[in-house]
C-alpha cells in the first residue's frame, strides 16, 4: 500500500473578513464533510466581535486538477460570515494527488473537534470500491480492523476511543473482503454493535466467508433459528444487551465479544452448551478453528 503524501505549498497570516470567509466556504461542499453545528459557529462569531477569538487555522486541500476542499475551519468561517466579524488566521494550502492523500490530510486536523471514526467513514464511502456500502457499516469495520490490528482474530480491548484514525482507514482498505462480507450479512441492525462486528470479522478471517456466512446470516436476521441452537442462543443474548453502548471498549465490550465467539465455537465444534458466562472471562476467547489449526 502506497503511503499517502500531502505537501504544504502555501501558508500566510491573514485578517479574514466576513466577505472573504463567505467566499472560502464555497470550497466546503464536498460529500462526506461534517455538518456545521450552528450554535458553535454563532459562538465563534460572538467571540470575534468582542476580541476574544484566538488565531484560527484554515486549511485547504488542492488537487492537481485545481479542485479545492476545505479540511479545517468551517465553523470559524461560518461564524465570521453570519456575524460580519473579521478574525486572524493562518491560511494554508496543501497539495494532494489523490483521494488517499486527501483522507490523510483530513485526519490531520483534529485541533478543534476530533474527527470521529464515523467522520472518516463518510469520506471513505465515496471510494469506488465501497460503492453501495452504508457509512455505518464502514465505521463499524474500521473500528473492528483497528481492534484486530496486531492479531487478525484476537482484538485489543484497550479504550477504543484511542484510535490512530489514519491507520484504521488503511487497515479497513486492506480488509475490503471482510467489509463486503459484513455489508452483505448486516441487513438488520437490531443486534449489531462494534463487538459483534469485530467477532464477525475475526471469524471470517479464521474460518473463511462460507463458514462465516453460514453462522452469522441467521443470527443477524433471526431467520430459520432452531430453539436451543448456538445461533438462537447468541441472538437471544444479543437482544438482551440491545441498547447498551460499547464505544469505550473494556469489560462490556469483552463480554459481548466473548459471547459471540463462545456460541460460534459451540456451533463450529457441534458441542452443545446451555449458556455463556462471559462475566467470568478476563481475556478474549480464541476461535476454535485457529486453536485447532484448521
Amino acid at each position: 500500500m502506497n503511503k499517502p503524501i500531502f505537501q504544504l505549498v502555501k501558508s500566510s497570516c491573514e485578517i479574514v473578513s466576513a466577505k472573504r470567509a463567505l467566499k472560502l466556504l464555497e470550497f466546503n461542499t464536498f460529500y462526506g464533510q461534517r455538518r456545521i453545528e450552528m450554535p458553535r459557529a454563532i459562538r465563534y462569531g460572538e467571540l470575534m466581535g468582542c476580541g476574544r477569538f484566538g488565531i484560527a487555522e484554515i486549511a485547504f486541500a488542492v488537487f492537481q486538477n485545481g479542485d479545492r476542499r476545505l479540511v479545517n475551519g468551517q465553523h470559524t468561517l461560518t461564524g465570521s460570515s453570519i456575524s460580519g466579524n473579521s478574525f486572524n488566521a493562518v491560511v494554508s494550502e496543501y497539495a494532494v494527488a489523490s483521494e488517499d492523500d486527501f483522507v490523510a490530510l483530513y485526519c490531520l486536523f483534529d485541533a478543534n473537534r476530533t474527527r470521529s471514526i464515523r467522520d472518516m467513514a463518510s469520506v471513505e464511502a465515496e471510494r469506488p470500491e465501497n460503492n453501495g456500502i452504508q457509512k455505518k457499516v464502514i465505521a463499524w469495520c474500521m473500528s473492528a480492523c483497528w481492534l484486530l490490528r496486531d492479531d487478525p482474530t484476537v482484538p485489543h480491548l484497550m479504550n477504543r476511543k484511542i484510535v490512530d484514525k489514519q491507520v484504521a482507514v488503511e487497515l479497513s482498505r486492506a480488509s475490503n473482503a471482510e467489509l463486503r462480507f459484513v455489508s452483505s450479512v448486516v441487513e438488520c441492525h437490531d443486534v449489531v454493535t462494534v463487538p459483534v462486528i469485530t467477532a464477525m470479522v475475526a471469524t471470517f478471517r479464521a474460518c473463511g466467508e462460507r463458514t462465516g456466512r453460514a453462522f452469522w446470516s441467521n443470527v443477524i436476521m433471526g431467520d430459520e433459528l432452531v430453539k436451543g441452537s448456538p445461533q438462537f442462543n447468541l441472538r437471544r443474548d444479543l437482544l438482551r444487551n440491545k441498547g447498551k453502548r460499547f464505544c469505550g471498549g473494556g469489560a462490556a465490550y469483552l463480554s459481548i465479544y466473548n459471547i459471540c465467539i463462545a456460541w460460534f465455537n459451540s456451533w463450529l465444534r457441534k458441542t452443545p452448551r446451555s449458556s455463556v458466562k462471559a462475566s467470568t472471562m478476563t481475556e478474549p476467547l480464541r476461535i476454535a478453528a485457529k486453536e485447532e489449526g484448521k
